[in-house]
């Protein structure tokens, strides 16, 4: 194969590589609400 197929290659390795890690970062676990943030729904008659 010429240099440029190589090139092309390495490219396309480096590129999926780079979005299949990236992408796939680590999903933040959504936080219950607490009384100190004042999301508890109490304070709207919710609870």
């Amino acid at each position: 194969m010429s240099w440029k197929r190589y090139l092309f290659v390495s490219m396309s390795v480096i590129l999926s590589a780079g979005l299949l890690f990236g992408c796939a970062a680590d999903e933040e676990p959504e936080e219950e609400p607490t009384e100190e943030n004042g999301e508890t729904g109490e304070e709207n008659g919710e609870g």
